[in-house]
């Protein structure tokens, strides 16, 4: 033994030691990857590769261990990607202290679902070897679709389809079978790459995986392209009106915001516009009657009903008729706040407007002969709601947004959902911001038009429409419940061993 070996190391070394292992870097390295795939950076083809360093430290198998390594992912990853939660929070309720527990309490949470997906890839491993990654794809695919459906989930940010917003083409699957299609493949191709660059019998099978992916991406563009015939073309309009709404209030620029809105609406009638979409929460009462609109349009604001508080877009046509949407999904800390009545410390977390009731599932609103299918913010996350309007019978859709207490990052990264929702819906969609991002899309996730943040203007565009029976179909509710039965399958069958002679 040499002297060197009696020298006592300083702690911090025999920490990193133990800390700066696959398992710590290499799920680090697949968060880093993802985060960049998204707003701000927006690098979206790296999120065909992001899960490649997960899935081999996965592959050491073990549930619980992979459980943590996922939980670790997941929890840097949505600490990363929500950063923008804090100065949102922060400005809605008016406190920095008290936003860290929604921004860390939610990256934990939506982590927890990302440690199920990890937890069931590495026991397959511990089972079959690196072919138990096969379950990777619908695994996340479930997984994805649990932490995003209300009441499992129920948020249902930052899933791995957004991250192809700006590529239409790649979008095809999600028209064919949901965004959790596209998730699977996006999965699918990382597993490949890791098989293709393991053990030499395992090659193979990666290549073909790879190929298989490119093969599902190509079919589903040609179906795509086949089930969207069109039948007619609409002119729409969004504004944004872009008024100061976080440091003044609306007896400050009400007025003034009132008379640019008949300006615009005048404008739009002249140009031949069928309805012209405003913002979230700009409609101070609702639209009278006997003051008909030169145009259609859809507005949303406050209404008290019963002594309950709910969000709700209105709809007015030139003929004086107003039709109404209450909106049934909220914001968790932005719109109402859950446990108030029971955990005191909660009363702390005082919302400008007081809680808002949700609403049961609405229909779409009548506006000008159209049927449009509305979210309101926040809804737009949800695409079971939407897509049940659109099955009900619409022409096209519109999201009615007030980003203003989202830093940048947090804006586009909503904004980019619309765009995935018009190809999944397959109508075209219509996106209002309060100061952006406002923007027209076709329902090819084709952006028509769009204005960048901060500007006060109204885009027009005109828009193809499709028959209102090609409407999403149900692959789109049964391919969650697919994948999971297919990792059911694949945990619970045991390969025989051969009988004695």
């Amino acid at each position: 033994m040499t002297v060197a070996e009696h020298v006592p190391q300083p702690a911090w070394v025999g920490l990193l030691r133990r800390v700066w292992k696959p398992g710590c870097w290499l799920p680090l390295l697949s968060a880093l990857l993802l985060f960049a795939a998204y707003p701000p950076l927006d690098l979206g083809y790296l999120a065909w590769i992001a899960l490649v360093p997960l899935l081999f430290a996965l592959a050491e198998g073990g549930f619980w261990r992979g459980f943590r390594r996922a939980l670790w992912f997941g929890t840097l990853f949505f600490l990363g990607n929500l950063i923008w939660l804090l100065q949102f929070i922060a400005n809605w309720i008016g406190s920095i202290p008290l936003a860290f527990l929604p921004w860390v309490l939610l990256s934990i949470i939506e982590g927890l679902y990302i440690a199920l997906f990890g937890g069931a890839v590495a026991l397959a491993c511990r089972r079959y070897g690196s072919l138990g990654l096969i379950i990777a794809p619908p695994a996340w695919g479930f997984t994805e679709w649990l932490r995003s459906s209300w009441p499992a989930g129920g948020f249902g940010w930052a899933q791995l389809s957004y991250t192809q917003w700006k590529s239409p083409v790649l979008l095809a699957p999600v028209a064919v079978g949901g965004t959790h299609l596209l998730a699977f493949l996006i999965v699918l191709t990382a597993v490949g790459v890791v098989l293709a660059l393991g053990k030499p019998q395992r090659q193979g099978l990666g290549f073909v995986l790879l190929v298989a992916v490119a093969v599902v991406l190509g079919t589903s563009q040609l179906l795509f392209l086949r089930a969207l015939p069109v039948t007619d073309t609409i002119r729409v309009a969004a504004a944004q009106p872009a008024f100061d709404v976080i440091h003044s209030s609306e007896f400050e620029w009400g007025g003034e915001f009132e008379q640019w809105k008949q300006d615009r609406l005048e404008a739009a009638g002249l140009a031949g516009v069928q309805v012209v979409v405003f913002p979230e929460s700009y409609q101070f009462a609702p639209p009278r009657p006997e003051r008909p609109p030169p145009t259609g349009y859809i507005a949303s604001g406050h209404r008290v009903v019963n002594g309950k508080v709910y969000h709700t877009a209105y709809g007015a046509s030139p003929d004086g008729t107003v039709t109404t949407y209450d909106k049934s999904r909220l914001v968790i800390f932005g719109e109402y706040v859950p446990f108030r009545d029971r955990l005191p410390f909660l009363d702390a977390f005082r919302l400008p407007g007081g809680d808002v009731t949700a609403a049961p599932p609405g229909q779409p609103l009548r506006v000008r002969g159209l049927d449009v299918v509305i979210g309101i913010c926040f809804e737009n996350l949800f695409p079971e709601v939407l897509r049940a309007q659109v099955r009900q019978g619409a022409d096209l859709i519109a999201v009615l947004s007030l980003d203003d207490w989202y830093p940048p990052a947090g804006i586009n990264q909503h904004a980019a959902v619309a765009v995935v929702r018009a190809v999944e819906c397959r109508r075209p969609l219509v996106r209002s911001g309060s100061t952006g991002v406002t923007m027209i899309v076709s329902a090819r996730g084709v952006v028509l038009a769009s204005l960048p943040i901060g500007v006060r203007e109204m885009v027009i565009a005109d828009v193809p429409v499709a028959s209102r029976t090609d409407v999403p179909g149900r692959l789109h509710d049964l391919f969650p419940w697919l994948c999971l039965i297919g990792v059911i399958a694949a945990l619970a069958w045991r390969k025989r061993k051969p009988a004695k002679n």
